[in-house]
């Protein structure tokens, strides 16, 4: 009976039932910005008579302790709070990590591609700009371009001498440096060091057919010439006598081909006459036949061929690019009996 008299003593200085009690608490708790939590309320607010020894109505605090914090938990305020501060878990960092470690590895497999493409830009970039200056210096016959002393590596003419009936003779190479000239890696005599742009343009405008000079034969010449790159950064260029510096310049291999003019077509009737052909009829057809031969003379097909890059180890890589165009003069042996040509884009014969 004591313990009933308490209860609604309790009920009657509250005023209000314990569920309704708390649920006013955690309202007035949530007004404050407060986190609410069930340890919170029941220690610092609703609770705490029912476990203060000195209050005379802490008999049902264990009974009502636990239904108020059954109705608590059970409250959207308590659910909410609870969900807000939630964390991930290790399973949902685990693949966070995963996807991350994916991604990087798409990244690091296409950035070398991208590097190699822009170093492929580069390097035809500067391939294209130095073959304008090269086919141009031999196509006007230039001779003064001595700064292409520092950028030549060497130049080689593979000779083979072909008899009348076409038949093969030994093949002879012919190399030249700044150093010096050889032949078949002998030193030759006379020496022909490329000491200024004048040896190098002559070598690179050598014929590709030159006939023999006794008259019966030919020679078929085959040139190869190794260059720095003439453009590019100007930590690589002149003065820089730094071998590492130099090496880091694009270097490249170019093969000069000068072939004389030519065509398939050949009529055998302007050279086969028969009798009782007319004066006229015979310097009408022979006059095709001149024509002919001084286009022969007097124009010719410009070949340079371009591949890089030459690596350290003599091996060549897959650049590759032909420059091409026609060239109309003489082209003279100057001084004779010497390997150096030169195109004479205003004279003709």
């Amino acid at each position: 009976m004591r313990t009933s008299r308490n209860r609604k003593a309790f009920s009657g200085s509250v005023g209000l039932s314990p569920a309704t009690s708390l649920a006013q608490i955690v309202a007035q708790r949530t007004a404050n910005k407060e986190t609410v939590t069930a340890d919170s309320v029941d220690s610092a607010d609703y609770f705490s008579h029912l476990r203060n020894p000195r209050n005379p109505r802490s008999t049902v605090g264990a009974e009502k302790s636990s239904r108020a914090a059954t109705i608590l938990r059970d409250t959207d305020i308590f659910k909410n709070c609870a969900t807000g501060t939630r964390a991930f878990t290790m399973i949902e960092i685990a693949i966070s990590l995963a996807i991350i470690g994916f991604a990087l590895v798409a990244i690091l497999g296409i950035l070398p591609l991208g590097m190699n493409a822009q170093r492929d830009n580069r390097q035809e970039t500067i391939v294209n700009q130095d073959a304008s200056i090269l086919m141009d210096a031999v196509h006007n016959g230039e001779r003064g371009l001595d700064d292409l002393t520092n950028y030549v590596v060497g130049i080689t003419n593979y000779s083979r001498d072909f008899s009348r009936a076409g038949d093969p003779g030994p093949l002879n190479a012919w190399g030249y440096t700044i150093r010096g000239s050889t032949l078949n890696g002998s030193p030759s005599n006379p020496q022909y060091p490329l000491t200024n742009g004048y040896t190098i343009i002559g070598l690179l405008s050598t014929p590709k057919l030159v006939p023999h000079p006794s008259g019966v034969g030919y020679f078929s010449n085959h040139v190869v010439a190794v260059f720095r790159s003439l453009s590019g950064p100007a930590g690589e260029k002149p003065p820089q006598l730094n071998p590492t510096m130099q090496e880091l310049a694009l270097t490249y291999r170019v093969i000069a081909d000068v072939s004389g003019y030519s065509t398939n077509f050949y009529e055998s009737s302007w050279t086969n006459y028969t009798l009782g052909v007319s004066p006229n009829d015979t310097a009408s057809r022979s006059n095709y036949m001149a024509v002919v031969r001084t286009l022969q003379t007097n124009l010719h097909d410009l070949r340079l061929t371009f591949l890089w890059p030459v690596l350290p180890s003599g091996k060549l890589g897959s650049g590759r690019q032909v420059y091409r165009t026609m060239v109309a003069g003489r082209l003279t042996n100057d001084p004779p009996l010497t390997p150096f040509w030169f195109v004479q884009p205003r004279t003709y014969f």
